[in-house]
C-alpha cells in the first residue's frame, strides 16, 4: 500500500488548470470547462491536441491518466491513456491565484 498526491476533477473551478506530465518527455495542459469536463490548452510530445475535450474523474501521480468522452479531430467519444509507464505527475493551477 502507498499514498499519492491526488485531485478530484470536481474540487476544481472553471478555469482551473492541470498541468500534466509524464514519460517521455510529454506533457499537457488542461483547463477546466466544469462537471468533470477539460479542455486542452497546450500539448508537448502527446496525441491530445489543443482544442480537445474530455472528462476526468481524478488526477493520480504515479498513476495512467485515463480520459472519456473525449472529442479528437472532429471525432467524440473515445477515450485517452497517457503514463501508461511510469504514471503522470502533475501540478494543479488555481484561477485566482
Amino acid at each position: 500500500m502507498f499514498f499519492s498526491k491526488a485531485c478530484l476533477s470536481n474540487e476544481l473551478q472553471v478555469g482551473d488548470e492541470v498541468i500534466v506530465r509524464w514519460l517521455p518527455d510529454r506533457s499537457c495542459t488542461f483547463r477546466c470547462l466544469g462537471n468533470n469536463m477539460f479542455e486542452v490548452t497546450r500539448s508537448r510530445n502527446a496525441q491530445l491536441s489543443v482544442g480537445d475535450t474530455f472528462c476526468c474523474d481524478l488526477f493520480v501521480e504515479g498513476e495512467m491518466l485515463k480520459v472519456y468522452k473525449l472529442t479528437h479531430d472532429g471525432k467524440g467519444d473515445m477515450a485517452y491513456h497517457a503514463g501508461k509507464a511510469g504514471g503522470i505527475k502533475f501540478n494543479v493551477r488555481r484561477k485566482n491565484k
